[in-house]
């Protein structure tokens, strides 16, 4: 049997690459930083090792602090790695403020931010295929 795709049945669209573009006190100040789509994702953090991983990060933030990545259905998330000072999602279109807590995870969409203690914002974009 065949599905149709009539019926909403079809493989999810590739996944667009995710942009973290670093502002503080209301300006650019990093170029963006761009995530290619996997389930590994990168962390973020003061002393963040891996390969892609963005230390680009302000005085308060944990050596660990989060993680993101892309899922099987090409959803974004982030996840508190038992940060110090705590993440934080704003949603761009309601401005409602998500608290990320450690061991569970929060969807990233284009416009929204993503805070990191106090110091650290960075607004999500959403690349070119």
């Amino acid at each position: 049997l065949s599905t149709s795709t009539v019926t909403g049945d079809h493989e999810a669209a590739p996944a667009h690459p995710l942009g973290l573009l670093r502002v503080q006190g209301g300006y650019v100040v990093s170029a963006p930083r761009w995530i290619q789509p996997s389930e590994q994702g990168v962390e973020i953090g003061a002393l963040a090792t891996g390969e892609g991983d963005i230390t680009d990060v302000g005085d308060d933030v944990s050596a660990r602090h989060a993680h993101v990545w892309c899922d099987d259905q090409n959803a974004w998330y982030v996840e508190d790695l038992s940060s110090t000072n705590g993440t934080v999602v704003v949603n761009g279109a309601t401005n409602v403020c998500t608290q990320v807590e450690p061991g569970r995870r929060a969807q990233l969409n284009p416009g929204d931010e993503l805070r990191l203690g106090e110091s650290t914002t960075y607004a999500i974009l959403l690349g070119a295929l």
